[in-house]
């Protein structure tokens, strides 16, 4: 016996859009050339949340100030550094 009745499917939400990257590098090497210039151009083509693969570690832009102070202040708590971090963190200081 066959129900024609429907149930639309829970749809959990994804990882924001962002650009590819490579292989492996993500987008390390665009990072390292102009990162500024390369974070504008995420921001304007995928909007004020964007996730950036560098190397294999997921890094999320927040652009919006709401969304900011979302993060920084009123949901700090929910949000943690990770401390492998601190290594893509020098290479991008190196870039600059």
């Amino acid at each position: 016996m066959a129900t024609t009745a429907t149930t639309a499917p829970k749809v959990l939400p994804g990882r924001p859009p962002g650009p590819k990257g490579r292989f492996l590098l993500g987008s390390l090497i665009e990072v390292s050339r102009d990162w500024l210039g390369f974070y504008k151009r995420c921001a304007e083509e995928y909007g004020d949340i964007v996730c950036i693969h560098l190397a294999h570690v997921p890094v999320y832009l927040v652009v919006h100030p709401r969304d900011i102070e979302t993060v920084l202040v009123t949901n700090a708590g929910n949000f943690t550094e990770v401390r492998r971090l601190s290594a893509l963190a020098r290479v991008s200081a190196r870039a600059c």
